[in-house]
């Protein structure tokens, strides 16, 4: 059974020890552990808990109380206060729910169509970051905001679709909410031709959906040092619309040492894209998704590998994976595509990394004899061949070796044409 390696914990990701060598870490969009205290070296990070007690959340990022129709967030990064509260709803009567995700806060209204048009005013406070969304099963919807001093209004007057500015039907029920969030969402996003760029959409969207679309992921604090040998690598994925048409996508990642966050731009995204892997894996499928399922792609460690063997790459750079169709090989009909949720969507089931590996070991080595000439450092049970070779080497030299087990570790050099084994240094385990 893994065992999850809680030295390793960052706060947007886990590794877990598999035996035999093997690490996994599993990494997501945003937050999932926290501190009380963000300044602290010390504190462990800790798994964020959702659970009301008395009408108050504490075990996350943020400290919220809830009176009647008024919510108040301390943000633990920065301690500031925010507050949002409820004024007046049309229709009237109008029932709400706050609900409460790893990384923000959403003051939510549940709409039927036959309750457009919508207006709400709340007043707010404080420096969070507040911004007002609206969307249905398909996707973001146009919402027209205001605001005057502390009062925001949010007014929606039909169903008019955020991407294409176009009127259509709703699907499912239509939420509306002012949200606070800890941080700005800027780490998923998707590309589309015509229909351009959002980057804070509530899908991940790639195929064909009125245009050749894609997407790009951004992972953070990926903590695999350099050296290692990557051995499985899979994105998963919830569905957040069910789609069954067949669909050929790729699979690629920035070829760059530490990857940023993305810029509100697409012509800046179309550029970090044409610097992608040399490793692209095709992950075509014929399979229907049903919405609010997850599903795991196709494996693609040569992507993630081309990325750490980078010269400049160090544990705790951040990656960026590119999932498209930018080649047009789907048929350009509406709906060969497939949704998955997104940050903004559902920061729980945002897309998560799963990258197994096997880490390298360093040692020292300290060669015997003057007049070293060149040398070996091998282990006497490796089968993979030389670990490191140089045509001179001093003492004090590194080596690396990856390959899980036990070893007897010594040195070969030549000294005048003649060919020696220093002693052996130590006996040492990988894992």
């Amino acid at each position: 059974m893994p065992i999850e390696l809680l030295n390793l914990r960052q706060e947007n990701n886990k590794t877990y020890d598999l035996g035999n060598g093997q690490k996994q870490l599993v990494a997501s969009i945003g937050a999932i552990h926290y501190k009380n205290d963000y300044a602290s070296l010390t504190e462990p990070w800790k798994d964020i808990d959702l659970t009301w007690v008395d009408n108050k959340i504490t075990k996350a990022p943020y400290e919220l109380t809830r009176d009647g129709q008024k919510i108040t967030i301390r943000n633990k990064k920065d301690g500031e206060v925010s507050t949002i509260e409820l004024i007046s709803v049309f229709p009237p009567g109008m029932a709400f729910e706050i609900v409460p995700e790893l990384t923000r806060v959403s003051f939510r209204h549940v709409l039927p169509t036959d309750k457009i048009p919508f207006e709400a005013k709340f007043k707010v406070t404080g420096k969070g970051i507040i911004r007002t969304r609206a969307f249905d099963d398909l996707g973001e919807l146009e919402i027209e905001t205001t605001q005057v001093g502390d009062v925001l209004t949010e007014k929606i007057a039909g169903v008019v679709d955020k991407q294409t500015h176009k009127a259509r039907p709703a699907k499912g029920s239509i939420r509306v909410d002012p949200t606070w969030q800890v941080g700005a969402s800027t780490d998923d996003c998707y590309r589309g031709g015509a229909i351009g760029w959002n980057l804070t959409s509530v899908v991940v969207r790639v195929g064909f959906y009125r245009d050749f679309e894609g997407a790009g992921v951004r992972f953070t604090n990926i903590t695999i040092p350099h050296g290692a040998s990557i051995t499985t690598t899979k994105l998963t994925l919830q569905c957040r619309v069910g789609y069954s048409n067949p669909l050929f996508t790729r699979i690629s990642a920035e070829d760059v040492d530490d990857a940023p966050t993305f810029a509100d731009d697409y012509v800046a995204f179309d550029a970090r894209f044409a610097t992608h892997t040399t490793a692209r894996i095709d992950w075509d499928f014929s399979t229907a998704w049903t919405a609010n399922n997850n599903y795991d792609s196709i494996e693609f460690p040569t992507v993630i590998q081309e990325i750490t063997d980078r010269a400049g790459w160090v544990s705790g750079n951040d990656i960026v994976i590119f999932w498209e169709d930018f080649d047009h090989r789907n048929d350009g009909t509406d709906d060969h595509c497939r949704d998955a949720k997104s940050y903004d969507a559902d920061a729980a089931n945002a897309p998560k990394l799963v990258i197994t590996y096997v880490a390298p070991i360093t040692g020292t080595v300290t060669l015997s004899g003057a007049g070293v000439i060149s040398a070996t450092v091998r282990a006497i049970n490796q089968t993979t061949g030389t670990v490191y070779t140089g045509t001179t080497i001093a003492d004090g030299t590194y080596f690396v070796i990856a390959p899980a087990g036990t070893y007897h570790i010594c040195v070969e050099y030549t000294t005048g044409g003649v060919k020696y084994n220093a002693k052996s240094l130590w006996d040492v385990v990988v894992s």
